[in-house]
């Protein structure tokens, strides 16, 4: 190391240490030996995106299926009896007073042409 004279103090040059300019590397600490010189002291560690994070484990409850499916079952059901049904029918009528008004309509149409 080869000392570099500086208003601020601890300015260092050194030698047979290249950097990808073929300069010497300037060193802004007091340091005596080579082996003490750490490049990465001053770098930030690279930050993990959070969706690459490790899963933090918990435990985990789980309810009995058989249960589930019987709630499941019973849903069905209530659905089934209280509104499929009642909304089945409802269509079922619309349709049929929809096609009698149709046919009757087609009728009149036809002898009013004829």
């Amino acid at each position: 190391m080869s000392f570099r004279h500086s208003r601020f103090g601890g300015t260092f040059a050194v030698k047979n240490f290249k950097l990808i300019s073929e300069n010497d590397l300037i060193y802004h600490k007091s340091k005596c030996e080579m082996e003490d010189i750490y490049l990465h002291a001053n770098k930030r560690p690279k930050k993990k995106a959070k969706n690459r994070k490790p899963l933090i484990d918990r435990e985990v409850k789980r309810r009995s299926t058989l249960s589930i499916r019987l709630g499941l079952k019973e849903l069905c059901i209530q659905f089934l009896e209280n509104c499929y049904n009642h909304l089945m029918y409802a269509v079922k009528v619309l349709v049929f007073i929809t096609q009698e008004f149709l046919s009757d309509f087609g009728e009149r149409a036809c002898m009013a042409f004829f």
